[in-house]
C-alpha cells in the first residue's frame, strides 16, 4: 500500500473509535489485518516523530473537513450513520 494511503489509513481508523470490523468491512479486509495496522500505527506514532506529524496533520485535515460538512448538513454526529 502507499505511504499516503497507509498513514491515512492507519491515521483514520487509530482516531475513529478504533472500529475495525467496520474500517475492515468498508475497506474490503480482514478485521485482524486492520487491527494490526492501528497497532502499528500507535507504536510507530510513539516512536517516530515525522510520522506522529503525519498523523497530526492528517487529524487535523480530516477535523476541518468534518466540521464543515456538519455545517453544511453533509453529515451527522452519528458515525455509523456517515458510514453506510
Amino acid at each position: 500500500m502507499p505511504r499516503g494511503r497507509r498513514v491515512l489509513v492507519e491515521g483514520g481508523l487509530y482516531h475513529v473509535y478504533n472500529r475495525f470490523a467496520r474500517g475492515a468491512e468498508l475497506l474490503n479486509k480482514h478485521p485482524v489485518a486492520v487491527s494490526r495496522w492501528v497497532s502499528d500505527a500507535a507504536r510507530r506514532r510513539q516512536e517516530d516523530r515525522a510520522f506522529e506529524e503525519e498523523l497530526d496533520n492528517v487529524d487535523q485535515a480530516l477535523s476541518v473537513w468534518a466540521l464543515d460538512a456538519l455545517k453544511r448538513g453533509e453529515l451527522t454526529p452519528n458515525l455509523d450513520e456517515n458510514l453506510e
